[in-house]
């Protein structure tokens, strides 16, 4: 005979979603504002906000975290306001700095990108406008110290009139780049296969040590009907030696 369950035994697990929900909420107004403060932090003590205001929130918080005596690994997206005399002006200009200012380039492509001159103009000059008012964006994966990277961006947005500065942190330390594998729409492409050190990620910021603003409901299939192991023994015993397995494993 069937068991009746009474379903206010689960009531509980509405309130956890709802407060998980609210977590999320905070979670992302405090890390929103977390991110406002380092910026201004930055922009102060760094001399140089000018730039900072042209990077994004993970450039922020890529700067902010990281110590001035460590290397950081990212990934920067660039593009010069000014007009190009040749597709490779920008790039030679960003090769030469960062090489100047101690950056370590690993990876470099590049592609068109349309002017804002272009994009604002009447549809009489587009076709003119177009072909003139082409720039070049730029994708580099680099390694460098703090100072030096500020040191080449600011440089660099002087002479060059950065409109587009964005940092992100590379996920992973191991990258295989394909040689003469070409990118959609790009005219220089520069390309290497280069291995970064392997080595065992672990949380370097507080911020990191939630990679997720969601709640995970854990229910077994002993206790929950819901379950679809439930009442089943046969899946329960060989669930907890698995358990047990995993808890002794290193």
């Amino acid at each position: 005979m069937a068991t009746e369950v009474d379903p206010r035994k689960f009531g509980a697990r509405d309130s956890l979603v709802r407060q998980a929900s609210i977590d999320r909420v905070q979670n992302e107004g405090l890390k929103r504002s977390n991110t406002l403060k380092h910026r201004k932090d930055l922009e102060q003590a760094l001399q140089a906000g000018g730039i900072l205001q042209q990077l994004n929130d993970e450039g922020i918080e890529l700067i902010w975290s990281s110590k001035d005596d460590a290397s950081m690994i990212f990934t920067a997206i660039l593009t010069s306001q000014r007009e190009l005399r040749s597709s490779t002006e920008f790039l030679c200009a960003v090769a030469s700095t960062f090489h100047a200012c101690g950056v370590h380039i690993r990876h470099i492509e590049s592609r068109l990108g349309i002017n804002e001159k272009a994009n604002n103009s009447d549809e009489s000059n587009a076709k003119t406008t177009t072909n003139n008012g082409n720039t070049l964006e730029l994708l580099v994966e680099c390694d460098c110290k703090k100072e030096a990277f500020i040191d080449a961006v600011s440089k660099l947005t002087a002479e060059n009139q950065l409109t587009k500065l964005k940092l992100f942190k590379n996920a992973k330390n191991n990258i295989n780049v394909m040689r003469d594998q070409e990118m959609p729409g790009s005219t220089v492409a520069l390309q290497a296969t280069f291995t970064f050190r392997t080595s065992v990620w672990f949380p370097v910021h507080v911020a990191e040590l939630d990679k997720c603003f969601h709640c995970v409901i854990k229910y077994e299939p002993t206790t929950d009907p819901r379950h679809p192991g439930y009442g089943d023994k046969e899946y329960i015993e060989r669930r907890a030696k698995l358990n047990d397995v995993a808890r002794v494993y290193k």
